[in-house]
């Protein structure tokens, strides 16, 4: 009897590895609401000032740069994180009419398309269409809230219409504003 059941025990040993593993999918998901990540709000975002001449070079055929600053007041209290906030470029248009009040064609140098018709620069950060950039901390503290005010140069791209002089333009540039999460 005792040979019997040592070769039955032989048996079952091979079979064990062989069997396949069992697997269960758990499917998980969750909702994040960006507004619960912060105690604070943007209260103001200006550009001071807000309203710019650009006096237009008919030797370089372009507009004179501008400068501008950015005024960013929040109610985020400093005991909060000083993760700074992103800016997205919205908007970034201009249109042009001759002496004669006739829409003119403008046609940026190459290689700006990305900038639109004004390359626009936060802080030294060069900020694209459709795209963001990080400004990485608050640089004001007022009354125990962050704030910010950072410099905004406006470069113009060279156009193909010199006899702007003779005309008028107007322009939008637009931006949003997010925290740093």
């Amino acid at each position: 009897m005792r040979i019997v059941i040592i070769t039955l025990g032989i048996l079952l040993l091979p079979s064990m590895p062989i069997a396949a593993p069992i697997s269960r999918q758990i499917d998980i998901s969750t909702e994040i609401d960006k507004n619960k990540f912060s105690v604070g709000e943007f209260m103001d975002v200006r550009f001071v000032p807000d309203s710019l001449v650009a006096v237009f070079d008919r030797d370089a055929g372009s507009f004179m740069d501008l400068t501008t600053n950015m005024s960013v007041i929040t109610s985020l209290p400093t005991s909060e994180a000083n993760s700074g906030f992103s800016v997205f470029l919205n908007e970034n248009n201009i249109t042009c009419f001759d002496g004669n009040n006739t829409a003119v064609t403008l046609t940026p140098v190459p290689d700006t398309d990305v900038y639109g018709f004004a390359k626009l620069r936060i802080n030294g950060i060069s900020l694209p269409i459709g795209s963001s950039v990080s400004i990485p901390e608050f640089n004001i503290i007022n009354d125990g809230f962050f704030e910010g005010y950072y410099p905004v140069n406006i470069n113009f791209s060279a156009l193909s219409a010199s006899h702007l002089d003779a005309g008028k333009c107007s322009g939008n540039i637009s931006v949003r504003v997010e925290f740093n999460i």
